[in-house]
């Protein structure tokens, strides 16, 4: 299985997610994305090339729940994984940045 690595601005997106979560939903509701977000990640792991291209060079994007999306490139150095953003599909896609 594929090495995956987390950037610091998906790190800090999953956090804000998980948070925004707690605090306008509940417990139950974040674990729920928790899990959804470790299943996607395994499926990457498993088949990487599995989810769609993006526009953006190298990078692919898998949908966690509707309003989240993660984006990932596949890094054919040394045969891993990053990932990139966890998108609020609520936001601008134009200003988004890895």
């Amino acid at each position: 299985m594929k090495q995956v690595y987390w950037s610091q601005k998906a790190t800090s997106d999953y956090w804000k997610n998980i948070d925004y979560l707690l605090e306008y939903w509940d417990l139950k509701v974040a674990h729920a994305f928790i899990d959804k977000t470790n299943h996607t990640i395994d499926l990457i792991q498993k088949s990487p090339e599995a989810f769609p291209e993006t526009d953006y060079k190298n990078i692919r994007r898998a949908i966690i729940v509707p309003q989240i999306t993660l984006f990932y490139r596949l890094n054919f150095n040394d045969d891993s994984i990053d990932l990139l953003r966890f998108w609020s599909n609520f936001q601008n896609p134009d200003s988004i940045s890895f």
